[in-house]
């Protein structure tokens, strides 16, 4: 009987106060008297129907892409209103170019706000930002009767934030570098990344501020967000330097270059997308039809400026990318746990996760990887899956050799059938295989589990931030009433809202899920490519190669390149937000390094987005070689069996079965134990464990030493023959694209095919010396470096997205 599942704890739809031991002692006085009710039990606990924490808000995203590709009709128009902004809505207009619309109920409100700020300033109130110079000048006022100094404060803001890369600099930056793709790459081109934001950034900037502004707190004309949307219609893209900001006074300098862009200053640069031109802001808004000159009023440039959005954008951009890469992550576990055949149905049973121990991110990671590989399912699942109790290569002899002596023994023995594989020679064989899995399959939920929740928080915190008010002051709308009913006037609230410490702290804690990710399935792929540790599969993933592993060298290559990934990413993962320095003249004494985290988390992202591109290579790799090798051990069962009942000589129909389960088991392990050498002396070495036994059997039997002689010689070659052939034979005959004779999970074959056919990526493409100059289809990608960048582009430009949401 198996335990129901605590519904609250897996799916995170909330959260009661039982402790872990209440609720083991509630799940264990369950005693159902009768069948039907264990029967319901079972059901039910099979897997939760309702949502799980991080993939409820991880999925939206990839459904979008889904939409996109497969519906006749738009998708849905978004609409900004300050209020309900979230990842979906905003990878939609960011990386699809999606113009949105401004809810029109939102203008009457930033009126209101205008009118208000005007109130403040005939009250002559200090204002920071009108009369009130900025930061650490804000030493000095400015008097009533200086009217014109407080119409152009403003002006002043371009000595405070233009410290960072000059005009001239960014003029000799190649528009080519600054190329837009669809979808937009969160990434950009890598010679974007050397002095300018790529326009994905750019664009999820302005989306950000005008969400902001529309929250009617900033004194903001409703113009202000029909300019920036005007903009993004027309795809210009002010040309952005990616350092300088702190993020401590918001991102000051980069949201500087938007505001002036979209004043049409010719100081500043725009990037025309649609025509894939660079030029000065003025000019590229005026042959955009655009009013070249837009005037700002008092306060409207550091309303503009003064906020997140910079940092936000790259910080939105890389938790979407980070959720893909996590999924990615649980698909990679869920292959390798095939092609490793491991215990899955025991280290996932829910009972481990949703009652033992339910941590709200393990239970989640353990439900996916359950739905992945249909764990529960019963006829429905893997049949590469074994049971705590069972040996692997025992496990691994009943899949492939056991199942074609039952149906030679059943033909001929009227049904009998075999017991397992010969325990005399099967203790010694079986010695390197370990019962329980690494830890890097059977502790993956458990290792898992924390990154998901950090995601998740991830996603709280940035979507606040998306419909928060980031610049400074504010207007304070007064509720209060006086003496004659009348509501008070508004007040100017000082703050600092504009520190980006929570977009910080989140990019911070991706980067750590990103090294956490990045560790496990770099474990992962040592875990198939090692022989000692795969569990019977081709040395180092050889495939075409099998034959001279040590010559071809299999996927050793990408466990080198996947270790260099690893200790990049890893020295990334180290906090940038201690590393804050006094700045301003100490007006701003302490900063958040935002944006510069959320740039080095979008760097963690794309080397995890190769990491994954190269395990799931891997991994798809190791799951047909594991149905290769099944393949391959009943082929070589079947003519060993023809082999030893050929009439001639007759003394071969004489051997009991016994003996001949005892040859193929020294066949058997004796093969599996030696994949990284040649074949020839692959063969040698199976050759010598097998005849000793079988020479002793027919020494004691009624035959001539001469018969004995000649049925050992052609023993041998025949033996030699199908050991040397064999593997080649099997090789040739497979085709990724034919239904395996093994059952595999249902998401299992959709990443086959997606990998294999949609992407058009073979097996073994680029594997070993021969594939240099080789004319086999296999071999027409070069390298498997060539293979793993095409799996890594289907990561950035999105396509793996439709995959993602077809599987969950």
């Amino acid at each position: 009987m198996r335990l129901s599942l605590d519904r609250s704890v897996a799916s995170g739809s909330r959260r009661d106060h039982h402790t872990p031991n209440s609720q083991m002692k509630k799940a264990t006085e369950q005693h159902p008297t009768d069948k039907k009710e264990e029967e319901e039990e079972e059901e039910e606990s099979a897997f939760p129907s309702s949502p799980t924490p991080w993939l409820d808000r991880a999925r939206p995203t990839w459904k979008s892409r889904h939409h996109d590709e497969d519906s006749q009709s738009p998708p849905p128009n978004v609409t900004l209103d300050g209020s309900n902004l979230d990842l979906e809505k905003f990878m939609t207009i960011v990386a699809y170019c999606r113009t949105p619309t401004l809810d029109p109920e939102r203008r009457s409100a930033m009126q209101d706000s205008v009118s208000q700020l005007q109130g403040q300033r005939s009250n002559r109130n200090m204002i920071y930002g009108i009369n009130i110079p900025f930061g650490a000048g804000a030493y000095t006022t400015l008097k009533d009767d200086q009217t014109e100094e407080q119409e152009t404060i403003d002006r002043a803001l371009i000595t405070l934030i233009n410290g960072d890369l000059g005009g001239r600099v960014l003029q000799e930056v190649e528009t080519s570098c600054l190329g837009t793709c669809s979808p937009l790459s969160a990434f950009g081109d890598d010679d974007s990344r050397r002095l300018t934001m790529p326009t994905s950034w750019v664009r999820g900037a302005m989306v950000l501020r005008i969400n902001s502004l529309l929250r009617a707190s900033s004194g903001c004309r409703w113009q202000v967000c029909e300019r920036l949307i005007s903009l993004l219609d027309h795809q210009l893209y002010p040309v952005i330097p990616i350092r300088n900001s702190i993020s401590a006074s918001g991102d000051l300098s980069p949201l500087s270059y938007i505001a002036y862009a979209m004043c049409g200053s010719d100081k500043v640069q725009i990037y025309d997308a649609k025509n894939r031109r660079t030029m000065k802001a003025d000019q590229a808004l005026s042959e955009a039809g655009l009013e070249p000159l837009f005037s700002m009023e008092p306060r409207e440039m550091l309303a503009t400026i003064n906020g997140t959005g910079a940092c936000l954008s790259l910080a939105a951009l890389a938790l979407d990318r980070l959720d893909g890469l996590s999924l990615a992550t649980h698909v990679i576990t869920s292959i390798m746990c095939e092609a490793l055949v491991a215990a899955c149905p025991s280290f996932l049973d829910p009972y481990l996760h949703d009652v033992a121990r339910p941590h709200p991110g393990q239970c989640e990671s353990a439900e996916i990887l359950r739905r992945l590989l249909q764990v529960g399912e019963g006829e429905a699942g893997s049949q590469l899956l074994r049971h705590h109790d069972e040996d692997p290569l025992e496990f691994l002899w009943d899949l492939s050799v056991r199942k074609v002596l039952d149906r030679r023994v059943a033909e001929k023995e009227e049904g009998a059938r075999l017991t397992s594989a010969p325990k005399s020679v099967g203790q010694s064989a079986a010695a390197s295989h370990l019962r329980q899995d690494r830890y890097h399959l059977r502790c993956a939920p458990q290792y898992v589990g924390p990154a998901l929740e950090e995601l998740a928080s991830a996603h709280d915190i940035l979507r606040i931030e998306f419909n928060s008010v980031t610049d400074n002051p504010l207007l304070k709308p007064s509720s209060s009433k006086d003496g004659r009913g009348r509501r008070r006037s508004t007040v100017m609230v000082h703050g600092g809202n504009f520190m980006a410490c929570s977009v910080g702290q989140a990019t911070e804690k991706m980067r750590d899920v990103s090294t956490s990710l990045g560790r496990l399935i770099h474990e992962q792929l040592i875990g198939s490519i090692d022989p000692i540790k795969n569990n019977s599969l081709p040395a180092y993933l050889c495939a075409y190669g099998a034959d001279r592993p040590a010559m071809t060298g299999g996927l050793r290559s990408l466990d080198i390149a996947s270790s260099s990934y690893l200790a990049e990413l890893t020295f990334l993962s180290q906090r940038l937000i201690h590393l804050n320095r006094n700045a301003e003249c100490g007006n701003q004494s302490l900063n958040s390094m935002a944006l510069a985290s959320a740039r080095y988390t979008l760097e963690s992202v794309d080397l995890l987005t190769t990491m994954a591109a190269t395990s799931l290579l891997a991994a798809c790799q190791a799951l047909e070689l594991r149905l290769l090798t099944v393949e391959f051990f009943r082929s070589v069962t079947e003519k060993v069996l023809d082999l030893l009942e050929e009439p001639d000589p007759p003394l071969l129909l004489l051997l009991p079965t016994k003996v001949k389960v005892d040859l193929l088991f020294r066949i058997f392990s004796t093969w599996n134990a030696n994949w990284p050498v040649s074949v020839e002396e692959r063969t040698n070495k199976t050759i010598e464990a097998t005849l000793p036994p079988l020479v002793m059997g027919l020494i004691t039997s009624s035959s001539t030493t001469s018969t004995t002689r000649a049925w050992i010689e052609k023993l041998d070659l025949g033996l030699r023959t199908i050991l040397l052939n064999q593997w080649g034979e099997t090789m040739r005959s497979y085709r990724s694209e034919d239904p395996p004779s093994i059952r595999i999970s249902g998401s299992t074959s959709k990443v086959l095919r997606f990998v294999r056919v949609q992407l058009g990526i073979p097996l073994d493409a680029g594997g070993g010396l021969q594939a240099m100059h080789s004319t086999h289809p296999s071999h027409s990608l070069a390298t498997y470096g060539h293979s793993v960048t095409l799996l890594a582009n289907a990561f950035r430009n999105r396509t793996i997205d439709r995959l993602w949401h077809e599987l969950i």
